[in-house]
């Protein structure tokens, strides 16, 4: 707790000047808001980038606690940046719309196999979940009552999802109206750009945060993980497929398309390069 934490930091606060990192991760900043608080000096620790040892197999507090502290002192680790309270809270109201965005769609693939097993499929010509598809839905009825009462109840839960998404969608837009004008001038500079729209914008600044603590866009790419490995082997330069590296919130789904790399291409010294189709 914060009072033992307190302690501890006196006490060895005694013995000279502190500095103090540990790995991100499901405990957030707190733990760093309070040392900075204190006077102590804190980093979090991208746990990714933690060099390692290839025959190093035995993980325990004490020698992860070790380790960091010896990298630490050394300057081998690197440190992620840390949002404000009011950044970090906006990133969790965005976070939750993702997860209220799956939720609604496993409650619409539930609602769809169950049509397929009864044979039913959407007039033609009806886009998925349209208005028109909505109102069909609204119609059908079955003559056996259990199956009625199953098909009413998956039918609100896609309707409680989509409401759910749309008033999470709202306060997103009323937060962002509260935010500072530097804030709102980047949004509004995102959604200049061809396929970016409003949700797009808000994840990307929620996420990234300040862009200009990139030096240059390959850092943006790499750290969205959209940049390209590639090997040398047998006087051969190969270029791989994107591998990223940032969670999936980093990538949100309404990412443009002219932003996702659609194919690679490998050459090789004095031949010919073929394109290749990415996934």
């Amino acid at each position: 707790n914060r009072s033992s934490v307190a302690k501890v930091m006196k006490k060895l606060s005694r013995k000279g000047e502190l500095h103090c990192c540990y790995e991100a991760g499901p405990c957030g900043y707190v733990l760093y808001r309070q040392l900075t608080s204190l006077g102590v000096r804190c980093e979090v620790i991208a746990p990714s980038l933690i060099p390692r040892k290839a025959g190093d197999r035995v993980k325990t507090d004490r020698r992860d606690a070790l380790s960091l502290a010896h990298q630490l002192r050394s300057g081998d680790l690197t440190p992620v940046w840390v949002p404000d309270e009011a950044h970090e809270a906006l990133r969790d109201l965005i976070r939750s719309r993702e997860a209220a965005k799956a939720d609604e769609l496993r409650a619409k693939q539930r609602l769809e196999k169950l049509l397929h097993r009864c044979g039913l499929r959407k007039p033609t010509g009806t886009k998925a979940w349209s208005y028109k598809h909505r109102r069909w839905l609204d119609t059908l009825t079955f003559e056996h009552l259990p199956r009625q009462q199953t098909y009413t109840e998956y039918l609100n839960e896609v309707k409680h999802r989509s409401e759910q998404v749309a008033r999470i969608e709202e306060m997103i837009r009323q937060a962002l109206d509260d935010s500072p004008s530097e804030c709102k001038e980047v949004v509004s500079v995102l959604q200049g750009f061809r396929g970016i729209g409003f949700v797009t914008s808000a994840t990307l600044i929620s996420e990234i945060g300040q862009f200009l603590r990139f030096g240059d866009p390959k850092q943006l790419m790499a750290y969205v993980g959209m940049d390209l490995r590639a090997w040398v082997f047998r006087f051969r330069l190969r270029t791989c497929q994107v591998k990223p590296e940032a969670p999936q919130t980093k990538n949100p789904p309404n990412t443009p398309c002219h932003l996702k790399p659609q194919s690679l291409f490998f050459l090789t010294p004095g031949g010919s390069g073929r394109a290749k189709h990415g996934r």
